[in-house]
């Protein structure tokens, strides 16, 4: 594991993780630690500041915690692929003692939980692992406190989902499933904000308190549908391989409008201002009007088809991060692109070499500078206002995404 000053970029230290120490760990700011789970046979407490070891636990010969976890009510949660039975479970914070352990099956499983108002919410089966197969395929809340499952949705593959006005939002297929209480809090752009990225103040629906949960609506795109939803002001927007962007009602699934592009849309929104700010995979990054998605204006970055191997793709893929009137994006052409949101016209761009990649490649903001990570292995700290490099630092390894934890 390897701290970095966000000022100078320079090695702050350095502490042994048994295994790799792959994915995303997990910040605690109440007392300024990091749980670190990822392709090891441990789970591993770090002190923030000097990177000592507090706890480091055991999990199992065969344990492999993929992806992120969440933490609350001084409790941590991780989904582990345990061979031949995987699990979800919940470790004291403070002494990393298991306190509930439930049986889950994951094919690699790169899922992202969401806790909010004392549930748990993730993919708790997927297909097979190391050949064993799963009982059913589904989606399930967990009681955060006991482990208890309060409902599942058999069939469901959600990896990212989102909470807001005390919903909760999946994005399955080419559908997007609603499961409904009632709240009012935003979720603005991927990973819901650029201050608590993963983190939401809403409360999560409450459910029936049996199996086989009804959820309130269900659209159906023509196109599969990969990006996570934004929702904002009673309205969902999200972006479907059928090329268009699409806004529906929040509270009934109703479609209120959508927009075609000229191909696939795989990045997530940004709703900020009355403005919905997206890429397509046809090269541009548009502004289109929040109300009646009618197009503000449409900017080209990089276009064209591209032969680099992440698959036959066009570009962007990277989500883009608004913050004032500014829209920070990547791009497959190896361009970080920093725009105005009022018209589109660049306020700088910044070359960094290899291409931005699609899946991880999404900016993170704080304090007036921008974090972004490259294909090349490189992860830059960039001045936010003209795109000057601030430092950079080079991994021996593909980094997972530009959305550290700053403190």
């Amino acid at each position: 594991i390897i701290a970095m000053n966000i000022n100078t970029g320079e090695v702050v230290w350095r502490a042994l993780k048994i295994g790799f120490a792959q994915y995303t760990a997990t910040y605690i700011a109440s007392d300024n630690t990091f749980i670190q789970g990822s392709s090891s046979t441990t789970l591993t407490k770090y002190n923030a500041t000097n990177g000592e070891v507090i706890w480091d636990k055991e999990q199992g010969g065969r344990a492999f915690f993929a992806f992120a976890g969440a933490t609350g009510y001084g409790r941590f949660y991780q989904h582990n692929i345990a061979i031949p039975e995987g699990y979800v479970a919940c470790w004291d914070v403070e002494t990393g003692d298991m306190l509930w352990k439930k049986p889950a099956l994951y094919n690699i499983g790169y899922i992202t939980p969401v806790l909010a108002d004392g549930k748990l919410y993730l993919q708790r089966t997927s297909g097979t692992a190391a050949g064993v197969t799963a009982e059913i395929n589904e989606f399930a809340c967990y009681d955060a406190f006991t482990g208890d499952l309060l409902w599942t949705m058999p069939g469901k593959s959600v990896v990212n989902p989102s909470i807001a006005y005390g919903n909760l939002y999946m994005i399955v297929g080419n559908q997007v499933y609603c499961v409904s209480d009632r709240e009012t809090q935003d979720w603005t752009m991927w990973r819901g904000s650029t201050t608590t990225p993963g983190i939401t103040q809403s409360t999560g629906p409450s459910g029936n308190g049996t199996l086989g949960f009804n959820p309130e609506w269900i659209f159906s795109a023509q196109g599969p549908l990969t990006s996570s939803p934004a929702v904002v002001n009673g309205k969902v927007y999200f972006g479907s391989q059928d090329r268009n962007i699409y806004c529906v009602d929040a509270y009934t699934g109703q479609k209120i409008w959508n927009f075609t592009t000229e191909y696939r849309v795989f990045s997530s929104p940004a709703v900020v201002g009355g403005v919905v700010y997206t890429g397509a995979d046809d090269g541009h990054v548009y502004a289109l009007n929040a109300e009646t998605g009618a197009q503000n204006w449409r900017v080209a970055v990089g276009g064209g088809y591209l032969n680099f191997v992440f698959a036959a793709t066009w570009q962007p893929r990277s989500s883009p991060v608004i913050v004032g009137n500014r829209l920070y994006v990547g791009a497959l052409d190896g361009k970080l692109y920093c725009l105005d949101t009022t018209n589109g016209n660049a306020v700088w761009t910044k070359t960094l070499g290899d291409p931005i990649h699609p899946i991880a490649g999404s900016a993170g903001y704080d304090a007036g500078y921008v974090y972004i990570s490259v294909t090349n292995h490189n992860l830059y700290k960039l001045d936010a206002t003209n795109g000057n490099t601030v430092w950079v630092t080079t991994s021996n390894a593909s980094l997972a995404s530009a959305y550290t934890d700053f403190f």
